[in-house]
C-alpha cells in the first residue's frame, strides 16, 4: 500500500533478454506498476540494474512505503534496491564491504532493514543480524553461536525470535533474548525448501477502490 495515496500498487521488474532489431540483451529492467485505483499500468524501463541481479527473499521486506530487495551484480558487489511506492522510484542504498558475497538475507528486523548471516566455525552455526537504522547506515546488531545446523533462515517473531530451517529439514526458533531452542515442527520429508514462515498483522485499511469481482475475491483470499 503507498501510504501517501492509500492506493493498492503492484510492483513487476523484468528483462528483456533480446532486443529483435538487433539481438541483443537489453541493458535495462523493465518496471510496470499497478494502481489499483484506476486499473492501469505505468511503464518504465531502470538502467541501473537488471532484474537477474535481484535475490529474493524468505523474508517480508516492505516497510514504510518502501519494497526492499538485496542485489547482487556481476562483480558480487552487495547492494540494497528499494522501490519507493510514494514516488516510483527506485533508490539504491550501499552497504559494508563484508555484504559482499551472495551470503546473508534480507529482512526486516526489529523494525528495521537487516541482513541476517550465518555460517559454521567449529562445528556451531554462528549467527550475526545487522540493521540499517537510516538509509545507509548500518550497526550489527545481534552475535549468536548455536549447535544447530542451519540450512536457511525463514523469518522473524513479533518479540525477535529467529524461525530458522535447518538440514534435517526441521522448523525451529531460536529466542535471542535467552538463546532457548525451541523445535516447532518435525522433518516434512525432502521436497526441497517447502517451510515457510509468515507474518500476520490486523489492519483497519479499508480498501474500496476495486475494479472488478475476480479482483475483489483475490484480494479478499489474500488478506
Amino acid at each position: 500500500m503507498d501510504p501517501l495515496s492509500k492506493d493498492y500498487k503492484v510492483v513487476w521488474i523484468r528483462d528483456y533478454f533480446w532486443k529483435e532489431e538487433t539481438f541483443t540483451r537489453s541493458a535495462s529492467a523493465v518496471v510496470s506498476v499497478y494502481r489499483l485505483s484506476t486499473d492501469s499500468w505505468r511503464h518504465f524501463e531502470d538502467t541501473t540494474f537488471l532484474s537477474s541481479h535481484i535475490v529474493m527473499s524468505y523474508f517480508d521486506s516492505y516497510l514504510d512505503g518502501f519494497y526492499y530487495w538485496k542485489k547482487i551484480d556481476a562483480e558480487q558487489n552487495c547492494e540494497i534496491l528499494a522501490f519507493d511506492f510514494r514516488n516510483e522510484t527506485f533508490q539504491v542504498i550501499q552497504t559494508p564491504d563484508v555484504f559482499n558475497s551472495n551470503l546473508g538475507t534480507l529482512g526486516l528486523y526489529d523494525g528495521c532493514v537487516s541482513m541476517f548471516f550465518h555460517f559454521v566455525v567449529q562445528s556451531k552455526t554462528c549467527i550475526e543480524i545487522w540493521v540499517m537504522e537510516r538509509f545507509g547506515f548500518w550497526t550489527k546488531r545481534l552475535v549468536l553461536e548455536s549447535p544447530l545446523i542451519v540450512e536457511r533462515p525463514i523469518g522473524y517473531g513479533a518479540k525477535g525470535e529467529i524461525f530458522l530451517e535447518t538440514t534435517s529439514s526441521n522448523l525451529t526458533m531460536i529466542d535471542p533474548r535467552t538463546q532457548e531452542i525451541a523445535k516447532c515442527t518435525e522433518p516434512l520429508g525432502n521436497n526441497g525448501y517447502s517451510l515457510q514462515v509468515l507474518g500476520y498483522k490486523k489492519s483497519l485499511v479499508s480498501i474500496k477502490k476495486l475494479t472488478s469481482s475476480n479482483l475483489t475475491r483475490g484480494l479478499e483470499f489474500e488478506l
